[in-house]
Formats: C-alpha cells, structure tokens, sequence
C-alpha cells in the first residue's frame, strides 16, 4: 500500500523525547553500526534496533545493501576518471573494515579520500582507523556547513579539479527546513564538475501505520528521521545527469540482476553527474544531428 508522507518535515510522533547526546549524530551512526553487525554501540542501541525489526524485519539487509551501494556507486564515479572523493558522512567502521579508499585504489591508484562526521566519536575512530593510509584525512564538521567542511578538506583535496561528494543515508536526518538539497548544491558548486552518489530513506511504499510506528521508535531510541517520497528525494537530483538506472532501491543499483527482498522500508539511491559533466538532452541531441549530417550529406 503506497502512501504520502503524514507528516512531511515534521518530528514523529512518540511517547518519549527523543535520546539528547552531546554529539548529534552519534547515536544514529551507533543505530547504523548495530545494523551492520558491527561492534561500536551499545546494549541499549541493540534493543532499539530490535524494536525497529519487529516492525520492518527485513530493515538490516536493506542497510547492508545501502552499504554496498555506495561502494559500488564511488566505483563508477572512479571509473569515470575521479580521483577525489568526499564522503560527507563516515560512521562507525563495519566489521570487515573495508571503506571507500579500499574499494576506488583498485582503479585510481592515487585517489584522495575526505571523511567527514559530526560526532567527536566517530572522527576519534576514524583518524585511528585512517593514519596509516595514505591520502586519506578526516574532518570533525557538520556536514550541513559547507564552508567550513570545504575550507578543512581542501587541505587535501584540490577543489579546482572533478569531486565525487558521497551522501549516503544522511539526508533524512535533516528536516526541511535546513534545506538538505541546497546544501548538496553548495558543495557540487565548489567545483567544476563531479559525480553525486546519493541514498535517503524512503517509507513510501509502507502503510501509514507502520511508517508512523518506525519513526516514532527511531525518535525515540536515537533521533529524528526525516524519510521522504520518490518524488522529494528525485527533486533533490533536478539539473543533474543521473545514471542509468536511474533512482531505484540502493539494493538494485548496478546490482547485476541481483534480487534481494529488503521489505518495504528502503533506501532510494542515485549516481549523478553534476557540474561540467552534465550533458543536457539538449546538448546530446545537437551532438547527435551533428554526427548524423555528415553521414546524409555523403548518401
């Protein structure tokens, strides 16, 4: 049953407040690692994500699958030539400790990877994890403050030169009101072109009930979350060039015909072009008159 979002922008209702923690995004990135099988978190995060399954049982496969997603998505932006990468929001470490440098090194030897988190937590574990791989730096900032994240990775990365920006399961923490996209565009107009590898929650396809019941208990157990609809989440892509297949269930991007169940509370994700590497259909239909003619001219 498809429903529209009840209560767009808007915090979920609950019986509690929602958990306050000196580091806002800690406990979310702690919910994520419980998800992941991984070990940073607590006895209590675990019970909060258990709660989570009894109402969407499939819910860790489908932040496993978000996972991969991203990697295969700064794949592909490394095989179109990337060779910078800013990761706007790191996390706890998975259990098989691979991360974004890993998966691009195969195929951009000399790639230079940004790590960025809120939580002083996160960027602790993330400068130990981090030291002694080269190329490779982490910066403590909000990722909803694009200037000063931007003035700190440019310390490594050389801003006159294509970006791949990842945002994976990011945005839906913030409401509407901090303008999520608008961000993202500040930080795709502070280069000259890049890719945008994107994921974001969405409860669209889950009866209102359910979807209630999901966000009151993340409210609750961790911090407000924001899912948005199809719609919302492909406005946030408007005037880039977005890969085929375009913005489907993370699990089914690039997938290899891989089926996997993850129930109906997903994640909608993308890969785009952005910047000097959009091709708008009006420039590839010239392009492509202007091949043609030569070819009727000759018959």
């Amino acid at each position: 049953m498809t429903t529209n979002r009840p209560d767009a922008g808007n915090s979920p209702p609950g019986d509690l407040p929602p958990r306050r923690h000196r580091d806002g995004f800690e406990p979310t990135a702690r919910a994520y690692n419980v998800g992941l099988f991984g070990k940073d978190h607590y006895e209590e995060d675990k019970a909060g994500f258990q709660e989570l399954t009894e109402v969407a049982p499939l819910l860790p496969i489908a932040v496993s699958e978000n996972r991969h997603f991203g990697f295969r998505g700064v794949t592909a932006a490394a095989l179109g030539g990337v060779d910078q990468f800013l990761n706007l929001g790191l996390g706890f470490p998975a259990p098989d400790g691979i991360s974004i440098a890993d998966v691009i090194r195969p195929h951009q030897p000399l790639a230079r990877v940004v790590h960025v988190d809120a939580s002083q937590v996160v960027a602790s574990h993330g400068r130990a994890m981090l030291a002694r791989v080269d190329n490779v730096s982490m910066v403590h900032a909000d990722a909803r403050e694009p200037d000063l994240v931007l003035k700190e990775a440019a310390e490594l990365l050389d801003l006159s030169k294509p970006l791949c920006i990842v945002a994976t399961a990011l945005l839906h923490f913030w409401p509407d009101e901090q303008e999520p996209a608008a961000v993202l565009y500040e930080y795709m107009r502070a280069v000259p072109a890049g890719y945008l590898v994107l994921s974001h929650a969405c409860g669209e396809e889950m009866d209102a009930l359910r979807y209630a019941q999901l966000r009151s208990i993340y409210q609750r157990r961790f911090a407000p979350i924001y899912p948005r609809t199809r719609a919302e989440v492909a406005a946030m892509l408007h005037g880039l060039d977005v890969l085929e297949p375009g913005l489907v269930e993370a699990s089914q991007w690039r997938s290899n015909d891989r089926r996997i169940d993850v129930g109906d509370a997903y994640f909608l994700a993308a890969v785009a072009k952005f910047g000097q590497y959009v091709v708008t259909l009006r420039t590839k239909e010239r392009t492509n008159a202007e091949t043609a003619k030569p070819l009727l001219e000759a018959s």
